[in-house]
């Protein structure tokens, strides 16, 4: 009974999970036309220069997943 109750205020954990990444899903969508655009060899460019900012400390691997994905 007050599982019920807790679940409903606070949502599932499935709920919290699924909000906790909504911000990403959307920021990850944001980048789909430009990367449709991109031929093989630009894509193939995209992950060199992911490499190097991640090498560089220019970027975490967090604030390149949206674009990376």
């Amino acid at each position: 009974m007050i599982g019920n109750i807790l679940s409903k205020v606070f949502g599932s954990k499935n709920d919290r999970q699924l909000k906790k990444m909504r911000k990403t899903v959307q920021q990850i969508n944001s980048f789909e036309e430009a990367c449709k655009a991109l031929s093989d060899e630009a894509l193939q460019a995209k992950t060199l220069e992911f490499k190097e900012q991640i090498n560089a400390d220019e970027k975490s691997l967090d604030e390149l997943l949206p674009e990376a994905f």
